[in-house]
């Protein structure tokens, strides 16, 4: 007697023949977070196995779950920038008194730091 369910490794990649051409419509930035999913997806096979079918929510899907890690690939970014900050003011506190009295200056004299720095990280959360 054959098989009756397709192997889930077969199924995945399947999808992946699938959306090949959605993901050749993808910028290049996107298609890096495409590959990404697909490669996690590939990396759990074994918890695929346990479901018979996939219900496949296809394009839709697949476009959330790339905001979604495009999201979360900026979020590590800008966690990465504030922890090197914070380990090089801990790293030698002489230099960061003197930083937050040249940042008290700044602030007083109106350069406008803080606010192109609000600006920016504004303007990078939106998409």
């Amino acid at each position: 007697m054959g098989r009756t369910l397709q192997p889930y490794s077969n199924l995945v990649d399947n999808i992946y023949e699938r959306f090949k051409k959605f993901r050749k419509a993808l910028r290049k930035e996107d298609q890096r977070s495409f590959d990404m999913l697909m490669n996690a997806a590939r990396s759990q096979l074994q918890v695929g196995v346990m479901a018979a079918q996939p219900n496949p929510f296809d394009s839709m899907s697949m476009s959330m779950l790339i905001e979604l890690h495009k999201e979360l690939l900026h979020l590590q970014r800008r966690l990465d920038a504030l922890e090197k900050r914070q380990i090089v003011e801990k790293s030698d506190p002489a230099d960061s008194t003197e930083g937050e009295e040249e940042s008290m200056r700044s602030r007083r004299a109106g350069d406008g730091k803080d606010e192109q720095l609000s600006r920016k990280e504004k303007r990078n959360t939106e998409y």
